[in-house]
């Protein structure tokens, strides 16, 4: 079921805002799956306002809330898997923040290098254009 939290939820101070951005959206939507995804756009499709889409929330563009919209948070999409046992590639979900990527590829070793903060999430910006940076 599509967890869509409004003004009255107790959850709802904590997600209207990003890092950067007042917001006061009138639903946020938390999908959990791709399904979920395609179900979140119809609702802000039907709901007939602003839209944002939102990974982490630390954009510094501020796009990612709006006042009296329809926000498709996808920080619950937040997987990291290997593609392949013998393969350099990954797939990360745009929830997945960079502390968790480094963590999950690199638990023993150095960690992926990156331009982002540990909390920042990868985000849609990053996903089937480039890969983080690895090295020693």
């Amino acid at each position: 079921m599509l967890d869509i939290i409004r003004p009255d939820d107790r959850r709802y101070a904590d997600l209207r805002h990003v890092y950067t951005a007042t917001g006061a959206p009138a639903a946020v939507v938390r999908p959990r799956s791709t399904a979920e995804v395609v179900e979140a756009l119809g609702f802000a499709r039907d709901a007939e306002g602003p839209l944002s889409v939102r990974s982490g929330g630390h954009g510094i563009s501020s796009v990612s809330t709006n006042q009296h919209g329809t926000v498709i948070d996808l920080s619950r999409l937040d997987t990291i898997e290997r593609v392949g046992t013998d393969s350099d590639l990954v797939r990360i979900g745009p929830g997945a923040r960079w502390g968790e990527v480094a963590a999950a590829l690199y638990p023993d070793g150095p960690g992926a290098r990156t331009d982002h903060r540990p909390r920042h999430s990868g985000g849609a910006r990053h996903l089937g254009r480039q890969r983080p940076r690895t090295g020693q």
